[in-house]
């Protein structure tokens, strides 16, 4: 990322992210909302790999490597490559483990182990990190405070920007403890964005769950539920980075 030139002068490298748990790419079209250029996605459906391809091959998504698995993707020595070439390190680990559903705590594994772990091996300037849960979200913001990062978290839900449905999730921004004065020239930047708006909800009014772009109505939907709001995910970064640079 290349330092402001001056007060009218803005012009930013865009942030390198590596997406875990990229699902169909909700959240990654909140990063590319933000201007982010995404080096990676690891995701073990098979659905939504096939989903995330296809985005690729549309030309919405940026084109890059697709990794099934984060287990593999740390074992393999993939996850090393990416050391040193990660701005932004971002996940929504499964929360299934910690949901009030019967059947997801007693199927679900709690996947933010591994997602430390990629952390450390890739130790990305910033972790961006999602819950459905505050509680898996604490865990997350003690570890990486061991790990030598500052996190800061808040609630924000697609309600709050005007949805017509709920979906509550917990968010979660991290930087290490040296990029202070990078994180400051990365909230200069979100703050010139242009707003973001809850027209976003406009485009599809009455759509509810029968979203476009997704097939396969089973999977579609598995994919909807885990997935996160593009516009919900931009917001989150844009605050919390507003809260981090202070």
């Amino acid at each position: 990322m290349t330092r402001p030139m001056g007060r009218n002068d803005r012009d930013y490298a865009p942030m390198n992210e590596l997406a875990l748990f990229a699902g169909a790419g909700g959240g990654i079209l909140g990063s590319k909302l933000l201007g982010h250029r995404i080096m990676g996605y690891v995701e073990n459906n098979e659905y939504c790999q096939k989903v995330l391809a296809q985005r690729i091959k549309d030309g919405i998504l940026d084109d890059a490597p697709i990794f099934s698995d984060i287990r593999t993707f740390n074992d393999s020595g993939y996850a090393s490559r990416y050391r040193g070439l990660v701005d932004v390190l971002s996940g929504g680990f499964p929360c299934q483990p910690f949901s009030a559903a019967t059947h997801g705590v007693k199927t679900a594994e709690n996947m933010w182990p591994e997602m430390r772990r990629t952390v450390a091996i890739v130790r990305p300037r910033f972790v961006f990190a999602e819950n459905v849960q505050r509680e898996p979200i604490e865990q997350a913001a003690t570890d990486l405070k061991s790990m030598g990062y500052t996190s800061k978290a808040i609630p924000l839900a697609a309600q709050d920007l005007g949805a017509d449905h709920i979906r509550e999730r917990f968010w979660l921004l991290a930087h290490s403890n040296d990029q202070s004065e990078l994180l400051r020239e990365i909230n200069a930047e979100v703050g010139c964005l242009s707003e973001l708006s809850c027209s976003v909800w406009e485009s599809g009014p009455g759509n509810g769950r029968m979203a476009h772009g997704l097939a396969r109505r089973v999977d579609r939907f598995r994919a909807i539920g885990n997935g996160q709001v593009p516009i919900v995910a931009a917001t989150a970064f844009r605050i919390l980075s507003g809260i981090l640079g202070k």
